[in-house]
């Protein structure tokens, strides 16, 4: 596994896309960007709350389920 530090985020591009351009994800210590290849608008988002977002939508799956 790779450990991620403040000095050497992780710059990927991904096989998703959005409108056909590929997603590219940086990701650092604490936090990831998204953006469009070729694009200058970013998004970031923290860890932890990619977390949150994450066990919302399994409790969500797992009460259709029921």
């Amino acid at each position: 596994m790779t450990r991620i530090t403040s000095e050497t985020p992780v710059r990927r591009e991904t096989a998703a896309q959005y409108r056909g351009t590929p997603i590219v994800v940086e990701l650092h210590a604490g936090y990831l960007v998204v953006s469009r290849k070729g694009h200058q608008d970013k998004a970031m988002i923290d860890y932890a709350a990619i977390y949150e977002v994450a066990w919302k939508m399994k409790a969500r799956e797992d009460r259709e389920r029921r």
